[in-house]
Order: C-alpha cells, then sequence, then structure tokens
C-alpha cells in the first residue's frame, strides 16, 4: 500500500502528540479558532506542536491541552456534530489536511499500542545489551576463578 503525503502528516501527528501526550490549538478573544472548508463544513485545527502551531502567523495565543482531555471530551463533541480536524496545518493561509474526528480517534487509538510496541522493543534493546555485558563479565570471571583453582 502507497503512502501519500497526508498518510506522513497523520503519523507524524500523530506520534508527536503521543512522545509529548498535548495537543496545541490557537486561541482569539472569542475562543478557539476554527472556520469552513470551501464546502462549508466546520472544520478545527490542531497541531503537535507550539512551533508548528506558530508557524502559520495567525495573530492569536498558542494553547496546549493534554491528550488525555482531547480524546475524551474535544474530539467526541467535534464528532457529534460533523467538525473535522486540521491536523498540522502550515503556510501563511494556514493550509493543511481535514481528518473527520472520529477518525482521529480511531487512528489515535492504534497508534498508541504501536508507540507502546517500539518503546517496549527499545527498552528490550537496551536490556538485551546490558545483560550481553553483564554475561560476559560473568564468563570472564568464571574463567579467572578455574584458572586461580588449577594453579
Amino acid at each position: 500500500m502507497k503512502r501519500t503525503p497526508a498518510d506522513a502528516v497523520r503519523a507524524a501527528f500523530y506520534d508527536e502528540v503521543l512522545a509529548t501526550g498535548q495537543v496545541w490549538l490557537l486561541r482569539d478573544s472569542d475562543g478557539v479558532i476554527s472556520g469552513r472548508a470551501p464546502n462549508g463544513a466546520m472544520r478545527a485545527p490542531f497541531w503537535s506542536s507550539r512551533e508548528r502551531a506558530h508557524s502559520v502567523g495567525i495573530a492569536a495565543s498558542v494553547a496546549a491541552i493534554t491528550v488525555d482531555d482531547w480524546c475524551r471530551g474535544w474530539l467526541p463533541r467535534f464528532a457529534a456534530t460533523d467538525v473535522a480536524i486540521g491536523l498540522n496545518w502550515s503556510g501563511r493561509d494556514a493550509e493543511g489536511i481535514d481528518v473527520p474526528a472520529v477518525q482521529v480517534l480511531q487512528e489515535l487509538r492504534t497508534a498508541r499500542p504501536r508507540r507502546r510496541w517500539r518503546r517496549w522493543l527499545r527498552t528490550t534493546r537496551v536490556q538485551l545489551v546490558v545483560l550481553t555485558f553483564a554475561t560476559a563479565a560473568l564468563c570472564a570471571i568464571a574463567v579467572d576463578r578455574v584458572a586461580a583453582a588449577k594453579r
């Protein structure tokens, strides 16, 4: 299956928000910034880092919410009202991909176990290296003791 640029944007977004535990949004005096797509559908943009949110150049303050709050409160409300989620919009016109809120929730659920598996694998590799060195050290001690016993 060929990955599209939109797939890469989604994967990077999910990896970053799961690593930091935060999602970023823009606020102005009227509240959270949102907008309408050319087809009239509502959409709300979110970013995976403060820097990405600042990069669009919109005059608004940047705020963070936890991924858990986003998944438990924000996304279900957006899904119920058919608001699309803009992921890591960029550029002067703040454009990017829009994903249905239900799909964002589903993709985050599948990304979490993948992330846990990668973390476990990295930890296991480190433990394996430590175990290998410990085994080598014990073997060296055993060889020294056998040699000393033969003298």
